[in-house]
Parts: structure tokens; sequence; C-alpha cells
């Protein structure tokens, strides 16, 4: 069982139809995406002049039967003083 995880970069790259990342993308099982990464894609797609495009393209990614989305988990308690 093949697992990856995307950043940003190569997420671009797969949109801009790079074959070496289509291929590992395609022969995954699992593709995992950091929410991290996609407020960054967010970011990017609110200074172009694509951003509808850009959307849906992601979520068509994300909506995607073979893609987890990973949320940071913040363990405050062991941060914060007493």
């Amino acid at each position: 069982m093949k697992k990856i995880i995307l950043d940003t970069n190569t997420y671009s790259k797969y949109i801009l139809g790079d074959a070496a990342v289509f291929e590992q993308i395609i022969e995954s099982d699992t593709i995992y995406l950091s929410s991290i990464v996609i407020g960054e894609l967010i970011a990017g797609f609110l200074r172009g002049t694509m951003i509808n495009k850009n959307r849906e393209n992601l979520n068509m990614f994300i909506s995607k039967s073979t893609v987890q989305v990973l949320a940071p988990e913040l363990r405050l308690r062991k941060y914060m003083p007493k």
C-alpha cells in the first residue's frame, strides 16, 4: 500500500501537468494533503486571476476517495504553563 503526502509545490506541479508527480499520485492508495498546504494554496489563489478555477480544481482533488486532509492537532496543555 503506497501512501504519499503532498506539499504546496508538489500539488502545483500536479495541476500544471508534471508527469512524474502525476505518476506518483495515480500509483498511490492514499494521498494526504495537510490543512496548512490547503491554506497556502488558497492564499496563492487569492493573489491570482483564476480563483474560481483553482478552487474548483482543489475541491475536486480533495473529493477523491484516495485523498485525506490532515488537520494539525494542538495539545495546548503540554505547552501552556499551569
